[in-house]
């Protein structure tokens, strides 16, 4: 016992005295003392805090949109109040900002809530916002909101509402957009419905997807539906590669993906399928796009015949038809083509 030992008792007294007179304050709008400690480890609160004051120092509509932005870039609870009521502000281009910046925010309840109420609203622009915001937060409680608007009668909050449902990959709405992708005749819808299912995963989707990609003019309408088929198969950073490399050199991506397969897998499907892919890669490699894609046709023809499976056969036919009569001139076939070559030989 020495002149330190009362200060040594108190060091470890005094944390047990006030966590029980903390446990006694009572709780104000749900908020219970372990979430409000909570509030200031999660985000950037520095930002937050300096935010909140230059809000209410703004002064202009250019002036708040800036510091509405930077709320949302802190990604912090404490900024929730400021931008649910920049929600309710008059000017248009302020609420804009305040739906994109409460999507950088944690899936609080009442930042759902807010953007829900948004998406049930009569402003076309922000509801189709709020559906993309949704979306973007990835909670499963906007599921229902987001299914009751694609009843909405306008296509532009359909459209992003599908697209929202399948960024929050639940299952239980692929029998619906199916269905709705089945019976759609405007082409936004469709994408929109083909790419929330490419996300979901789903490969009762694919024969419809094959049919859709070639009724589209648009060569990235046509882009998009490949997308949807690379996800269905599984591996979407592949094709998400194969895309990048094509865009320097086609027919050097193309060599250089064909050389890939690996040789047993080649070996397997026989010797006619052996020389198209090495005529192939040595058509694209010596840059002959439009020879190298004859070759890469008659290698998918001959793939399908030897039995691809179930899955990407379709797809290797669709892909060895289209680059038969358009040879390299449509390359996102080709893409497809290799992507489905790469998922089909991994198996």
């Amino acid at each position: 016992i020495d002149p330190y030992f009362p200060l040594f008792i108190a060091g470890i007294v005094l944390p047990f005295v006030a966590f029980s007179l903390l446990r006694g304050i009572h709780e104000e709008r749900g908020v219970s003392m372990g979430q409000f400690a909570g509030i200031f480890l999660r985000g950037n609160p520095f930002l937050a805090m300096s935010s909140m004051i230059r809000y209410h120092l703004a002064r202009d509509e250019y002036a708040t949109v800036r510091v509405t932005e930077q709320l949302g870039q802190a990604r912090s609870l404490l900024t929730v109040d400021e931008l649910l009521e920049t929600l309710e502000d008059p000017r248009f281009n302020v609420r804009l900002e305040a739906i994109v910046s409460l999507a950088r925010m944690p899936a609080d309840a009442r930042v759902i809530e807010a953007l829900t109420k948004v998406l049930d609203g009569t402003e076309v622009a922000s509801t189709s916002m709020a559906a993309w915001a949704l979306g973007r937060l990835g909670d499963r409680r906007a599921v229902e909101p987001l299914r009751r608007s694609l009843d909405s009668g306008y296509r532009s909050i359909r459209a992003q509402s599908a697209r929202a449902l399948g960024a929050l990959r639940d299952p239980s709405v692929i029998g619906e957009l199916l269905e709705r992708l089945e019976q759609e005749e405007d082409a936004g819808l469709l994408m929109a419905y083909a790419s929330a299912l490419g996300n979901l995963r789903a490969r009762e989707a694919l024969p419809v997807l094959i049919r859709l990609m070639p009724a589209m003019n648009n060569p990235g309408a046509r882009m998009e539906l490949a997308l949807s088929m690379a996800r269905i198969l599984g591996k979407e950073h592949h094709f998400i590669d194969l895309l990048r490399q094509t865009k320097h050199s086609l027919g050097t991506a193309a060599a250089q993906e064909l050389a890939r397969l690996p040789r047993r897998w080649v070996r397997r499907g026989g010797p006619q399928l052996e020389a198209e892919i090495k005529a192939s890669v040595d058509a694209f490699s010596h840059e002959d796009e439009e020879e190298g894609a004859a070759h890469l046709a008659r290698a998918l023809r001959t793939s399908g015949e030897k039995g691809a499976g179930d899955v990407s056969g379709p797809v290797l036919a669709m892909c060895a038809e289209h680059i038969e009569n358009d040879g390299a001139t449509q390359p996102e076939y080709i893409l497809l083509a290799l992507h489905t070559l790469h998922s089909a030989a991994g198996k």
